[in-house]
């Protein structure tokens, strides 16, 4: 640009807002959505309605991680004191520390958003950034164990066989380091993983045990005698 000139950044005139909401089962992938205008106690109970639905479907009760937001505590918002008290037992609330947003699983999955959406865009109308999080959502509602990982959830598969014999090598390489009782599969898996990968500890006693406990024995690198 030549000296003295001025580039022109396109600017709205008129501010237009749309506020998405969304809660993820932590052990399915599956997301529960909201599209709002604004950010209220009414937007927060029609996402928790869907939420209490979708379990109440399913014989189960619902448990929901949330923030300290004012909207979402009944001692400060009627509209949540009335949504505790219409599903009863069949809806738990648990609130995160404040100012913690990495105790917060789902903020995770809004980074992921904004890197998509919001971040940078150059759309000049409000329907075209709803197109781009209606994408998102539904490349989302496709990729479900992405959606796991994203939010570290102990119920994501393991992407591909290089990580799993990747986690595998490691796990040996940590067995030979650092214990000298001999352990078998499970007892080492679950004391590397506690101290390194914790959101791996279910996934790797749980799924990979036998598949690699068979991969390992064949090829004699772990002993079968139990844990001492």
């Amino acid at each position: 640009m030549k000296r003295g000139q001025q580039r022109k950044i396109p600017a709205p005139g008129t501010n237009v807002k749309r506020h998405e909401s969304a809660a993820t089962d932590w052990r399915t992938g599956d997301i529960v959505r909201v599209r709002s205008e604004h950010r209220d106690a009414g937007t927060f109970c029609r996402l928790i309605d869907q939420c209490v639905a979708r379990s109440v479907r399913r014989k189960r009760w619902t448990l929901v991680i949330v923030d300290n937001a004012h909207i979402h505590r009944p001692e400060t918002s009627k509209a949540a004191a009335t949504l505790l008290a219409r599903h009863g037992k069949h809806l738990k609330l648990v609130y995160v520390p404040a100012y913690a947003p990495e105790e917060q699983p789902q903020e995770k999955f809004w980074k992921t958003w904004r890197k998509h959406v919001t971040h940078d865009h150059q759309r000049r109308r409000i329907t075209q950034l709803e197109k781009d999080s209606d994408r998102h959502f539904a490349w989302s509602a496709h990729h479900k164990d992405e959606v796991l990982r994203t939010i570290a959830s102990p119920y994501a598969r393991i992407q591909n066989r290089k990580t799993q014999f990747g986690l595998f090598r490691d796990i040996t390489e940590a067995r030979r380091r650092t214990f000298a009782c001999r352990p078998c599969f499970a007892c080492t898996a679950a004391r590397y993983c506690v101290h390194r990968h914790p959101f791996l500890f279910a996934r790797a006693i749980a799924v990979l045990h036998l598949k690699i406990l068979q991969v390992a024995l064949r090829c004699g690198v772990l002993s079968s005698s139990p844990c001492s």
